[in-house]
């Protein structure tokens, strides 16, 4: 379930982002699927507001300043910041299989 809630939600990302890295905005290197907050907030692990596309080099710049990155995200997604807090913050419980099946079914009616 967690590896197709993942997977949804990465291609989801990707379109929005146009899998370019939004950071450098290179267009040269495919893009991975990362997160302003930890992954392992289950939270927000799987909201838009909580993921971008980036490139490797991006990518390893936001695990190693991790400061730094954050006040890029904060000054240049500010409404997507606040949102995030919000749910954070709210600590919503996140039951997996209700999600999982709640993402099948409107996968299903979309097709």
């Amino acid at each position: 379930m967690i590896r197709e809630l993942d997977a949804q939600a990465r291609q989801q990302v990707f379109d929005r982002d146009g899998a370019v890295c939004i950071r450098c905005g290179d267009r040269s290197r495919p893009v991975q699927w990362a997160h302003v907050l930890s992954r392992r907030h289950l939270c927000v692990r799987w909201l838009s507001d909580n993921a971008m596309s980036l490139c490797a080099g991006c990518h390893l710049f936001w695990h190693h300043e991790p400061a730094l990155a954050l006040d890029w995200f904060f000054k240049n997604f500010r409404e997507r910041w606040n949102r995030l807090q919000l749910v954070y913050l709210a600590g919503v419980k996140v039951n997996v299989a209700e999600l999982w099946r709640e993402r099948v079914a409107g996968e299903q009616q979309h097709a």
